[in-house]
């Protein structure tokens, strides 16, 4: 049960991606149906946005990457849905250990994959991942 962050599915998405070699056999997994995946739902705004924004050329239209995020993710990935209550906790847990910034993001993430007892969680960010949740160190890890 692997929980992929978005920095991972954007790079195994795109082959221009500098980590693309490393990304995408992560997602053929989970597309065969050898692994399960897991994502949250706030992934799918980030998804949209990344692709639409990521300086590749030519430039993914908005219509291709709801394509690509249909085809490649909702068919194949589980959704966490958050609740007001995960959006609290994360807010208070976050502030008690000086989580910042976009870090914030990260937090949401960690605590989707644990909601959806995740065995692998797999980020292109380790670095703040680790710091958000240190305890995690052995199911975080970086494709490759």
């Amino acid at each position: 049960m692997i929980f992929f962050d978005t920095s991972v599915i954007v790079a195994g998405l795109i082959e221009a991606h500098p980590h693309y070699e490393k990304s995408n056999p992560w997602l053929g997994k989970v597309v065969s149906g050898k692994e399960k995946g897991f994502i949250s739902s706030h992934t799918l705004a980030e998804l949209y946005s990344s692709l639409t924004t990521i300086p590749v050329l030519p430039r993914i239209r908005p219509d291709q990457a709801l394509f690509l995020i249909e085809d490649s993710i909702l068919r194949h990935f589980k959704i966490y849905d958050f609740k007001k209550e995960d959006y609290i906790s994360v807010l208070k847990n976050s502030s008690l250990h000086s989580v910042k910034g976009g870090m914030i993001y990260d937090a949401l993430l960690i605590l989707a994959a644990q909601k959806m007892k995740a065995t692998v969680i797999l980020t292109l960010n380790l670095k703040d991942f680790l710091y958000i949740w240190s305890e995690g160190k052995k199911i975080i890890k970086s494709p490759g």
